[in-house]
């Protein structure tokens, strides 16, 4: 997809590692950019408001109540479920090989270098790599494609209108050198996942589930962007048979950060069915029990479970329609802005036939950005009405990749938006001639965002249609 890892190829052209090339520099410029941007926010479109302050508690005064037997019995509990969902070890280095067998590879390597980096064919690059899986099979994972010709062959191929042949290909090289695709596999499967939705094949997609089921705790960042992949394109079916084996052991993976995005689609997917407009004081209490269940299988995860938080949910989602309001303080903005999403999440589900896990993903995109200026304790005067300058700012700080922005997520952002704007205007939020504006700055945005993802990523051919429904 469109993230650049550090041991991809350089995108200067170099042939070089990133990590060894234009990395550090990048990373430069990307930190200038965010301190030079700084958010965007323009003065005269926003207003200072303020919080209540709270009673500040002296500690003199107080003694600690806290349970040191409940943090116990909690600790013993993770150390229990941390044991039991422990991933299993990946291995990331090719065997040992002889002198003999390093001989015959750096033979071959003197042969791609030909073709692969003073003048680049395609075609000649795939039939030497055929060429030798045939030959010494047991070598190919120590010609360490996947540090580098793998990724050169797939952007060249996208560039130069090959891309059917480099998925030929990679399909092939998966069936016939899995020892050595299993390396980089788990970008490799992403890649033939989203061309298969592209091209609107799903027959047999799960088989490209397997390393992330058998390795859940490798690499998360791949699996995440397939995640919002499903998320973004309305595939909860897939996203669940893709997490609802693993999501335990990914969330009990020690150092990968934001695990409970991982949670997130199977609570959501476990509780939907109780998500209607005559819900019943039993699908209440089935909410509750599910919340529940996963705060026993996450004792460490904020989970709700107290039923009265749930009853004020349902009503803010089916009975309290959003009225205009003026803001006065940051907790008032942030329960309005909660109520709004909350209801337009419904929205999406019965008016744009967005499954619950893809109208939360929408909803949370949303109310994300509402919150943002929030933080600097600013609020915009008129908070639904969309400044191509604020939300392209916004797309660049939010959303910033190394090198870019991430097509995933800033293109559904640009779709979220879309969607918000009918809402507001169907609920009487903003007039026709803000809906017709709103509606303008996003379809611009959308285009340029669409034409430079295109250029590096053939996944973003997903999202060629705007709006999507």
């Amino acid at each position: 997809m469109s993230t650049l890892g550090r041991n991809e190829p350089c995108h200067c052209g170099s042939g070089k590692k990133y990590k060894k090339c234009c990395l550090n520099k990048d990373e430069e410029k990307n930190r200038m950019n965010i301190n030079s941007n700084n958010e965007g926010y323009i003065d005269n479109d926003f207003e200072e408001i303020f919080e209540e302050e709270e009673e500040e508690i002296v500690d003199a005064e107080f003694e600690d109540i806290t349970d040191k037997e409940d943090h116990k019995e909690i600790n013993n509990t993770l150390k229990e479920l941390r044991n039991k969902y422990s991933c299993k070890k990946f291995e990331e280095k090719p065997p040992d090989i002889s002198a003999d067998e390093q001989k015959i590879v750096d033979a071959w390597w003197h042969k791609f270098e030909d073709v692969y980096i003073k003048n680049f064919d395609l075609f000649k690059c795939i039939a030497l790599i055929k060429d030798f899986v045939i030959n010494h099979p047991k070598l190919v994972p120590n010609l360490y494609l996947h540090e580098e010709a793998i990724f050169e062959i797939e952007g060249n191929s996208l560039r130069s209108g090959n891309y059917d042949d480099f998925i030929n290909f990679l399909k092939w090289y998966r069936d016939n050198a899995f020892n050595a695709y299993i390396l980089g596999g788990t970008y490799y499967d992403l890649s033939l996942i989203a061309y298969q939705l592209v091209n609107g094949d799903v027959t047999d997609i799960t088989k490209y589930f397997s390393i992330y089921k058998e390795y859940p705790g490798h690499d998360p960042d791949n699996l995440m962007r397939l995640v919002d992949l499903f998320k973004a394109t309305n595939n909860q079916e897939l996203l669940i048979e893709l997490l609802k084996d693993i999501y335990p052991y990914v969330y009990y993976s020690p150092g990968i950060i934001g695990v409970g995005d991982f949670v997130q689609p199977i609570l959501k997917d476990t509780m939907c069915k109780y998500l209607k407009r005559d819900y019943t004081d039993q699908d209440i209490d089935s909410i509750v029990n599910t919340m529940n269940d996963f705060s026993n299988l996450f004792p460490d995860m904020f989970v709700q479970t107290n039923r009265e938080f749930w009853i004020h949910l349902l009503e803010d989602m089916y009975k309290r329609v959003p009225e205009q309001k003026h803001l006065k303080n940051k907790k008032e903005a942030e329960k309005y802005f909660v109520h709004i999403t909350n209801h337009f999440e419904v929205f999406l589900h019965e008016a744009r036939g967005k499954h619950w896990i893809t109208a939360e993903y929408y909803s949370v995109l949303i109310l994300e950005y509402l919150f943002k200026p929030l933080e600097k304790n600013k609020i915009a005067k008129k908070p639904f009405q969309l400044n191509k300058e604020r939300i392209d700012n916004y797309l660049a700080n939010q959303f910033r990749d190394i090198i870019g922005i991430r097509e995933i997520p800033g293109l559904s952002f640009i779709q979220a938006l879309f969607y918000f704007n009918e809402y507001l205007w169907e609920t009487g939020l903003i007039s026709s001639e803000c809906r017709d504006s709103n509606e303008g700055v996003c379809r611009d945005l959308y285009e340029i965002l669409y034409r430079i993802c295109l250029k590096s990523n053939y996944g973003a051919r997903l999202f060629e249609k705007f709006p999507q429904c």
